[in-house]
């Protein structure tokens, strides 16, 4: 008989309340008579109370089963539970995890919290913040290396990588036409910096720069001069960042992209994009 099952993690401690879920399968499927599937809201470093409730279709309970796990302490020493203060709002919260990215000092992870504010998930990476989670279906695709994207299944296995050579991610990926992602990146040791727009093909791994601002509005950018000592981004002093693209929307059924500019204060929008691109 096909079921499906969901769970209920507990910990000792009067000021971690109960985290229940219901397990996701790696099939994909919500009903199945074989079970593969990853439980995440776990407590570092505590000893946690797993309790499993096997479910039927018609909501009957097939089968309970409990266990403890010992997990050890977090590997970026981040908070396990964070202050939380009462707010007015009256408003229900919704379920799931709130992402923390590109928390500073602690970069290269990734931070999941529930709603009381307890560390339930922290995701390992090479370095680099996930400034963007994707979702395709049951796997998300998210930036694991300042240069590298991954596919991760609901196990957390990793079912694909595309790395992006000589390109460095910079704040936002997200889907374009089908089968693509943009990502906004830089070319490493180019003169200017996040400028570039490139296209990732998740069937073939194809890495395509799709433009280069710095050549498509070289009108404006000519115009511009490297970051200086005494501006206000004085840490780049050198840099030649003179648009500083920070992130991106695509719209499919005009094949046109959104972008805000730090640098130029505006909201671009680019049509054709695959074909002409011009900006509106």
């Amino acid at each position: 008989m096909a079921t499906s099952v969901s769970y209920t993690i507990h910990v000792e401690d009067p000021d971690i309340p109960d985290f229940t879920a219901q397990a996701a399968e790696a099939s994909g499927e919500e009903y199945t008579r074989t079970h593969e599937l990853q439980l995440i809201g776990l407590v570092a470093g505590r000893t946690n109370q797993v309790t499993l409730t096997i479910t039927g279709k018609w909501g009957n309970t097939r089968q309970v089963v409990s266990f403890s796990v010992d997990m050890p302490e977090n590997r970026s020493g981040y908070d396990t539970q964070l202050e939380v203060t009462e707010g007015e709002s009256q408003a229900q919260q919704s379920e799931g995890l709130f992402a923390m990215m590109r928390v500073n000092g602690h970069l290269g992870y990734g931070f999941f919290f529930d709603n009381a504010g307890v560390l339930r998930y922290e995701l390992v990476l090479e370095g680099y913040g996930p400034d963007q989670i994707l979702f395709e279906g049951d796997e998300m695709i998210t930036c694991v290396s300042s240069s590298k994207l991954a596919r991760i299944d609901g196990l957390g296995r990793v079912t694909g990588v595309w790395a992006l050579g000589e390109y460095d991610l910079h704040h936002d990926i997200g889907f374009g036409a089908e089968g693509e992602v943009l990502a906004l990146t830089e070319e490493r040791g180019a003169e200017t910096v996040e400028d570039r727009l490139l296209s990732i093909d998740l069937e073939s791994d194809r890495v395509t720069q799709l433009l280069d601002f710095s050549r498509w509005m070289e009108p404006y950018y000519s115009m511009t001069r490297p970051v200086g000592p005494s501006d206000d981004f004085f840490w780049q002093a050198g840099e030649w960042d003179w648009i500083h693209l920070n992130s991106l929307v695509y719209l499919p059924e005009e094949d046109a992209l959104i972008l805000s500019s730090r640098e130029t204060s505006a909201i671009l929008k680019l049509t054709d994009l695959h074909g002409d691109p011009q900006m509106e």
